[in-house]
């Protein structure tokens, strides 16, 4: 057999309708990146119990923790994963170019697949949100962003036809031949055919086998558990990152600032992943956010006490930065991406002498919202040819 190679693999997302669940018309847009981590943890928990030896009894499962990282570009394409990090969004423009600005608001949440398309395996992850964004910024090369996510739950799809009675969430899927089965969780019902999405699966099932549930569910399995995209054709957005050379503007305070070598800006949604139920199956019923938190460090090279004396005096302050590909108007290949902290505070460390050659200032900062017309801790504004986003 050959190994898998992550260069034969892909991840599309989308957003979802209802939380934890597949959308009805699954239409996957394909993620460019650099690495992930998307997987379902399940703990194995031991007795306590005594039973006149000292060996332990059987252990029993625990509750589903499913995470993920996601390492990528800056890109003008990746504006569904800024909105689900930052949270609300309005679109202006009929047609193209078209201009998203994102404020702080309720996140939605994201289906990811992720596919090992040399082995012909697939892996859903359901009702996943951003816990955090973090954004590099630097004068030259690409702008690094990664994306933490939690999630709902890991499943696998099997698709069917030559239906004659439906299935139902919640029940077991049984093969006929393979015996093997899975706890239903979606139906994709497109009529004659379809797709189950299931979790906890005994087995791949078997293609062409009778395929019933505990209830009037009956069909025909088509292909075997997880062995194709539950979208066949996805989107592809294209990949034109930022770089270092695209920043067209960078203003502290509301002023251009022409000596800061580095920007690190971390968005944190406080996202509490332990909305578990009894009966729920070990799954999470809602992963709901709290308070946004936006923080990060500004390094500058030392040639003033400007900065200094702002974080002496708790003066605030603000951070913009306009990355911008050709006219910036938005229309493909005019791409442009402003990210804006309206309000900040300085925190004080005194710049530090660690040898011979030029001296960094850096200032690590928390923003907040008290009366910036934006009202919003952050602001992204997009342009971009993507009339949704």
């Amino acid at each position: 057999m050959t190994q898998a190679r992550g260069s034969n693999t892909q991840v599309g997302y989308q957003e979802e309708t209802t939380f934890a669940t597949i959308p009805a018309s699954p239409a996957l847009k394909t993620l460019y990146f650099a690495s992930e981590n998307f997987a379902e943890k399940i703990a194995v928990n031991a007795s306590n119990v005594i039973r006149n030896s000292r060996n332990p009894v059987m252990p029993t499962r625990g509750a589903r923790d499913v995470s993920a990282s996601i390492k990528t570009e800056l890109s003008p394409q990746i504006g569904t994963l800024l909105r689900a990090a930052i949270g609300s969004n309005t679109t202006t423009g009929e047609t193209s170019p078209y201009t998203h600005t994102m404020k702080v608001g309720t996140l939605p949440s994201l289906i990811f697949e992720k596919g090992f398309t040399g082995l012909a395996a697939y892996l859903l992850y359901l009702g996943c949100k951003v816990n955090k964004m973090s954004i590099s910024v630097r004068p030259t090369g690409y702008q690094e962003v990664s994306f933490d996510l939690l999630g709902a739950y890991e499943a696998q799809a099997l698709k069917y036809d030559g239906q004659t009675g439906n299935f139902a969430a919640g029940l077991m899927a049984s093969g006929g031949t393979s015996l093997h089965t899975g706890r239903i969780k979606g139906d994709n019902d497109g009529g004659v055919s379809g797709t189950l999405v299931l979790i906890d699966s005994t087995g791949v099932f078997q293609n062409n086998e009778a395929l019933t549930d505990t209830g009037t569910g009956a069909a025909v399995v088509d292909g075997t558990l997880g062995d194709s995209s539950i979208d066949s054709s996805h989107t592809d957005p294209g990949h034109t990152p930022f770089d270092g050379f695209s920043i067209s503007t960078i203003q502290e305070g509301g002023s251009d600032i022409a000596y800061l070598s580095a920007v690190d800006l971390i968005l944190e949604n406080n996202l509490d992943g332990n909305s578990y139920v009894i009966g729920g199956g070990g799954i999470r019923r809602e992963i709901p956010e709290g308070l946004a938190k936006v923080s990060g460090t500004i390094t500058a090279l030392f040639e003033s006490m400007a900065l200094y004396r702002k974080a002496i005096s708790f003066a605030e302050s603000s951070l913009k930065i306009i990355w911008t590909l050709g006219t910036g108007a938005g229309t493909a290949g005019n791409e442009s991406l402003e990210i804006l902290v309206p309000e900040l505070k300085l925190s004080k460390e005194t710049p530090v002498i660690d040898g011979p050659g030029g001296i960094l200032y850096k200032g690590p900062f928390e923003a907040y919202y008290n009366d910036s017309a934006q009202v919003s801790t952050i602001q992204a504004i997009l342009k971009n040819a993507e009339a949704t986003v």
